[in-house]
C-alpha cells in the first residue's frame, strides 16, 4: 500500500513539473520542448516579459530583443542549465518588441511585446 502511495505521489509531482512546458515546437508558439532544451517567453501584463530556458549543460543559446529587425539587446546562455530572467519593458518607448531565444542561430521561440498603452489596458483588465 506504501509502494503505491509514493508511486501515485511521484507521478503526480512529476506530471506537474513538466505541465509547465506545453509540448509545442513552432515558432510562433509561446512555449518550445525538444529533447534538449525547454523554453517559454511569458508576456505577464504588456511591460513584464518572462524568459524560462530548461536545457543541457553543453547547449548554447541566445536570448535576443528586436525593435523592428534591429537587435537592442542579446544575451548567451552558456553553462547555466534553468535560466528564469525578468526583462522590465517600462523603461523602453512605446512599441512592439519581439523577444526571441534562439539555438545555434536559428530561433526557436518568438513572441512580440506590444507596449502601447492600450494593450497594457488590455492586459490588465
Amino acid at each position: 500500500m506504501k509502494t503505491l502511495i509514493i508511486t501515485i505521489t511521484l507521478t503526480l509531482i512529476t506530471s506537474f513539473g513538466f505541465a509547465q512546458f506545453p509540448q509545442s515546437s513552432t515558432v510562433d508558439s509561446c512555449c518550445y520542448v525538444s529533447k534538449d532544451i525547454r523554453a517559454a517567453i511569458i508576456d505577464r501584463d504588456g511591460s513584464f516579459v518572462d524568459v524560462k530556458i530548461a536545457k543541457l549543460p553543453d547547449e548554447v543559446v541566445k536570448i535576443r530583443i528586436m525593435d523592428r529587425n534591429e537587435v537592442i539587446h542579446q544575451t548567451r546562455i552558456r553553462k547555466e542549465e534553468i535560466v528564469d530572467l525578468k526583462f522590465d519593458f517600462a523603461n523602453y518607448p512605446e512599441g512592439k518588441y519581439t523577444v526571441e531565444i534562439l539555438k545555434r542561430n536559428t530561433p526557436i521561440i518568438s513572441r512580440v511585446i506590444d507596449t502601447t498603452p492600450e494593450n497594457i489596458a488590455l492586459a490588465n483588465k
